[in-house]
């Protein structure tokens, strides 16, 4: 198996996160989105870890130097992981 989609794939939460910030991207890959708050049930400390381990991972990048909002969007590794995800790509 592909090792780097290895934590996607043993984490829904890790996986559903990305998608989210994959989703805002659909009609414009370059604009910034404001972070994710927890879901119903994730703690917020929980909802920190996830996206630090997206921007860890290279698959969602923070904009550290602005002063808007909107500091949070997929990157192209992000995506391409995301496919890879969904078509069950394997590495042998």
């Amino acid at each position: 198996m592909n090792d780097e989609l290895e934590p996607l794939r043993g984490s829904s939460g890790l996986a559903g996160l990305l998608d989210h910030y994959a989703r805002l991207a659909a009609p414009d890959r370059q604009a910034w989105h404001d972070r994710k708050g927890p879901d119903e049930g994730v703690e917020p400390r929980r909802q920190a870890r996830l996206h630090g381990e997206l921007i860890a991972g290279g698959w969602v990048e923070q904009n550290t130097g602005s002063l808007t909002p909107g500091s949070y969007r997929v990157t192209r590794a992000g995506l391409k992981a995301l496919e890879s995800l969904e078509a069950g790509d394997v590495d042998e």
